[in-house]
């Protein structure tokens, strides 16, 4: 997921665009241990850093300061790809070992110095890994100072995973398959017994054709096509939340939460949701009913529900679409990640209006637009796409909110 941000150096008092990309990082439970930060950049040379020192520098800054390293991954891992200078000593690294996973890239020079500088980071107590290889005999000197290996699937055919993943099985470290970009590579690393996980087929999977909906995904289908009709009325809303106890419970505790500052508690939810009003009802409804569902989704639910409320944010700078479709609209593009079936079909069976169907199926209108901007935030090896007008400290803006937002609603506990 990327994110922009305007920063400063003491040398350069102009203020520069840059971009802080994330991507998750599963176990083999699909838990979310940790989250991969990379430098972005909206210039059109973005994807081709030219001062990696400099990139990394700033990276850090924006991880630690502008953003903060607590709503970018919370707490868990956050791992960062090092240059050499870094990695040797010449510059500094933030004082956070417990939570920083140093990555050494493939193109780094094996040598002495290196090897004593990644010494001195072991002994503060920073976790290596070694980024984006198949296993080499040159790589044996960082092996035994190394946690973790990413092994990059595209660089072997797939009948040679095993293969390498056995030699890596010889020292003790924990293996990621990276670039998992298809279920058929989740499955077959699953198999062989790769430790983590990381790619799009989790963030921008590719689905089996032809899947059907278990009868649970089906009835949560089902309550979502009420809730994201235009049409519904505040009694049928009422109703719904009537009809499941759990989702009773978390709106009155969401309305009597400190974020409305209420003086007395709300207990009537005919109440609760004029207060909220049948936009934000629905839009929590919606987000409550996924949070709901089985645990090992729970980053694949969290990345819908962020790109949605991100999209209804840049909605509302924009001041050009509306806010509640721009919000399904994010939703309902995450939904295929959800409910493991194509997205067509899913659209097929929702109550939504042309305007969504277009932007999520054909990319094409202004919340198209906005969808696109949102998704490209979870690409971490593409460019983020322009969203109208809005600057990069808009974009910034409407993200660390959405972030916070999200983490809100996912965290309401169950009854």
């Amino acid at each position: 997921m990327s994110v922009d941000s305007k920063s400063s150096s003491p040398s350069d008092a102009a203020a520069v665009d840059i971009y802080l990309a994330r991507q998750p990082i599963f176990d083999r439970s699909l838990r979310v241990v940790a989250y991969e930060l990379l430098f972005r950049s909206n210039s059109a040379n973005a994807a081709k850093i030219s001062n990696p020192i400099e990139a990394t520098a700033q990276l850090l800054l924006n991880a630690f300061v502008s953003v903060g390293l607590n709503d970018l991954v919370g707490d868990r891992k956050a791992f960062v790809n090092l240059p050499r200078e870094f990695l040797v000593g010449k510059y500094p690294l933030p004082a956070s070992p417990d939570q920083l996973v140093l990555e050494i890239l493939e193109n780094v020079e094996i040598d002495d110095e290196l090897i004593l500088g990644v010494k001195e980071l072991r002994r503060h107590g920073y976790t290596i890994a070694l980024d984006d290889v198949l296993f080499e005999p040159k790589l044996v000197p960082l092996l035994s100072l190394a946690t973790i290996v990413k092994m990059e699937l595209p660089l072997a055919p797939r009948s040679e995973w095993g293969r390498h993943l056995e030699q890596f099985r010889r020292y003790s470290v924990q293996v990621l398959a990276e670039k998992v970009e298809t279920e058929e590579d989740f499955d077959h690393c699953h198999a062989l017994g790769f430790d983590f996980f990381q790619g799009y087929f989790f963030c921008r999977p590719k689905m089996v054709a032809g899947r059907q909906l278990n009868t649970g995904q089906a009835a949560v289908l089902q309550l979502l096509s009420r809730l994201s009709d235009p049409k519904v009325s505040i009694d049928a809303v009422e109703q719904i939340f009537k009809s499941d106890g759990s989702l009773s419970y978390k709106l009155l505790r969401y309305i009597n939460s400190s974020k409305f500052g209420l003086r007395r508690n709300i207990d009537s939810l005919r109440q609760a949701i004029t207060l909220i009003g049948l936009s934000g009802v629905r839009t929590l409804a919606m987000l409550l009913v996924l949070s709901g569902l089985e645990a090992r989704q729970s980053e694949v639910v969290a990345t819908a529900v962020r790109r949605a409320l991100l999209c209804e944010r840049l909605a509302r700078k924009l001041r050009t679409v509306d806010p509640s479709e721009s919000f399904t609209a994010g939703l309902v593009s995450g939904l295929d990640a959800i409910f493991r079936v194509p997205l067509s079909g899913l659209v097929g069976t929702l109550s939504v209006s042309d305007a969504i169907r277009q932007a999520v199926l054909e990319h094409v209108g202004p919340i198209g637009e906005i969808v696109a901007c949102a998704r490209s935030h979870e690409q971490i090896d593409k460019l983020v796409s322009p969203c109208g007008h809005l600057s990069a400290q808009d974009v910034l803006s409407a993200f660390v909110e959405s972030l916070a937002e999200a983490d809100d609603l996912l965290a309401a506990p169950s009854p």
